[in-house]
């Protein structure tokens, strides 16, 4: 992936580079595949906007061409005349964060096949840095409101007199802080058909800032 002045404004290249050595995540497939898991590209990695200007010196376009293409919305596909060889070792560790799900069946015989998803992740940034001797980022805004809100919803549509025509599908999903590891899942593996899916309703409101 190449590194472009636009990039670095947004996320300077000390601060990818520092980033390189954190570990990632991901979700593994019943199968056991991994889910961001693409057979034809071996190996990645990222160049520099100073490099790209250097890798493209001697190719049919220059890297200010590129970047002109790529704003424009252009293909760009074309052979570089260079080779490289690249290492990559990688240590991987299993672990496990699943989703919560809970469901409140409908009252209609036919409406009550189809659902409407209340969601909220459950994650935050874990422990870092101390403040004032507490290291745990509790995330009270992202996303603890929205579970708390979920918890009441869920207590309410289940105290109902009369259950709604529709199930109704409370989910708290995991790894939102990781690249929406758990809402990706459940999107692949629904709980139900996703088909039967009539609307998600999802809770950050860290998001509206």
């Amino acid at each position: 992936m190449l590194w472009t002045p636009r990039d670095e404004r947004v996320y300077p290249w000390r601060e990818l580079a520092r980033d390189a050595a954190t570990p990632t995540r991901g979700w593994l497939a019943p199968d056991g595949q991994p889910g961001d898991s693409y057979p034809q590209i071996q190996i990645m990695a990222y160049v520099s906007a100073t490099a790209a200007e250097r890798l493209f010196q001697h190719t049919t376009k220059s890297w200010t061409e590129v970047l002109k293409d790529a704003d424009a919305s252009k293909a760009q596909g074309f052979p570089l005349d260079l080779s490289a060889q690249m290492h990559f070792v990688s240590h991987h560790e299993l672990m496990t964060s699943p989703n919560v799900v809970a469901m409140v069946s409908g009252s209609d015989p036919k409406l009550g096949q189809e659902y409407v998803v209340y969601s909220a992740h459950v994650d935050h940034l874990g422990i870092g840095k101390p403040i004032n001797g507490d290291d745990i980022y509790n995330g009270a805004v992202d996303d603890g409101s929205g579970v708390a809100a979920l918890l009441t919803l869920a207590k309410a549509f289940q105290s109902l007199p009369r259950k709604t025509a529709r199930s109704i599908l409370f989910i708290g999903t995991t790894s939102e802080e990781d690249g929406l590891l758990g809402s990706d899942y459940f999107a692949h593996f629904p709980a139900v058909p996703i088909e039967s899916i009539a609307a998600d309703i999802n809770m950050d409101p860290a998001s509206v800032f």
